[in-house]
């Protein structure tokens, strides 16, 4: 009974840790525009749904939706999310992992990462 218990805590746990955030990287596209490279990793296949994201202030809040596969793994996603930004300055970049079902009848955070960007406006090159 011990060994059952021990196994379903080793698989409820895996379970929980099925996506995780592996790499991200912030670089700017325009003076009014940043992507963000979002690398996941999963014990699982899994498939990207969707995304959104808000800016409030200088809190930039990233989500994006994965469903999850059947069979084979795949080890590594990457995708990228372009978000406009008008106004030069210090933000914070939250970006959280859901997994999802095609209708987002339901949504379940499995990771979630915070970190700092200063955004700087490129200057226009003028071409003569």
């Amino acid at each position: 009974m011990k060994k059952i218990i021990s196994a379903l805590l080793v698989l409820a746990s895996q379970t929980l840790l099925a996506i995780s955030i592996h790499n991200i990287e912030i670089t700017p596209l325009s003076g009014n525009t940043i992507n963000v490279s979002l690398t996941t990793e999963a014990a699982e296949l899994y498939y990207f749904d969707s995304w959104n994201y808000n800016v409030n202030a200088n809190v930039i809040t990233v989500n994006a939706f994965f469903i999850e596969g059947f069979g084979s793994t795949i080890a590594y996603l990457n995708n990228n999310f372009a978000v406009p930004l008008t106004i030069p300055q210090q933000y914070t970049l939250i970006l959280r992992i859901f997994y999802t079902d095609t209708s987002h009848t339901f949504k379940t955070l499995k990771d979630m990462a915070r970190m700092p960007y200063r955004h700087r406006k490129r200057a226009r090159v003028m071409r003569g």
